[in-house]
């Protein structure tokens, strides 16, 4: 196999893996020189060193995002907290902590406590005004 214009090669021999070359695009000559060079300094820090790596027989199944819990910081174009409907997103998220930035105009926030992210996208939908919504992990 060749290797050339904007695809890398790399020959590995591992322990359990025996020789595998890896060949795809890259992302360019420097970012990869980069990689390589700290992949190479690691390599040569744990020489004649076999890292244990424990392997499960176990099949394991991809959960679906909208399963997944977080908690969302949800900023709603507003002049004042008592503006969001409290009952209504009460109701929609459970407990939420409210949030007031200094010298911030014209909008509100709230933080919801750790919700599934369909019923999360379901629920936001009917909250007026949302500017903006990020996960949080805090």
């Amino acid at each position: 196999i060749n290797v050339n214009d904007v695809f890398n090669g790399i020959f590995v021999h591992g322990d359990m893996l025996d020789d595998v070359m890896f060949y795809g695009k890259g992302a360019g000559k420097l970012p990869t020189a980069s990689a390589v060079v700290s992949d190479v300094v690691d390599a040569v820090k744990h020489m004649n060193v076999s890292i244990m790596t424990l392997w499960s027989q176990e099949k394991l199944e991809l959960g679906s995002i909208k399963e997944a819990k977080h908690r969302f910081f949800v900023r709603v174009k507003d002049e004042d907290i008592d503006d969001i409907d409290v009952l209504q997103v009460k109701e929609l998220f459970g407990n939420v902590l409210y949030v007031r930035a200094e010298n911030v105009i014209g909008e509100s926030a709230f933080i919801t406590d750790a919700i599934a992210e369909g019923l999360f996208e379901e629920n936001i939908k009917k909250v007026a005004n949302v500017k903006n919504v990020i996960r949080v992990d805090f």
